[in-house]
């Protein structure tokens, strides 16, 4: 983590954009992706994480839920909110979730609007 940073202090200073991904974070997971040597701003962070702590139902759609911050979100889910994964790969949370779609996003949205509509 440490050398990557100093690698990426460097390339800014030579004007060059970078993204960098730390794991385990040093201190906040907010710090795990940074753009430009920028965290994840804390009130974005803090209303995502209300919006998840209210949700009935939490949709994740075509997302690995491997990189942090955001792949910990639906870890904010209150008890008994459904969970429902759509992601053309196997992700982290599927043995925990409540609907499970190893497809493309678009079929099963399209699948989901036409059974709402008969």
């Amino acid at each position: 983590g440490s050398t990557a940073t100093i690698l990426a202090e460097l390339l800014r200073a030579h004007g060059l954009r970078t993204g960098l991904y730390l794991s385990p974070p040093f201190v906040t997971v907010r710090e795990r992706v940074l753009v430009d040597g920028a965290m994840l701003p804390e009130d974005a962070w803090a209303g995502a994480v209300r919006a998840m702590e209210r949700a009935e139902v939490l949709l994740v759609l075509g997302s690995s839920l491997v990189v942090h911050p955001a792949a910990s979100l639906p870890m904010h889910r209150p008890p008994g909110a459904t969970l429902v994964i759509v992601n053309r790969d196997e992700t982290p949370l599927d043995g925990g979730a409540d609907l499970v779609f190893h497809q493309d996003i678009s079929e099963v949205l399209a699948a989901a609007n036409a059974r709402m509509r008969a």
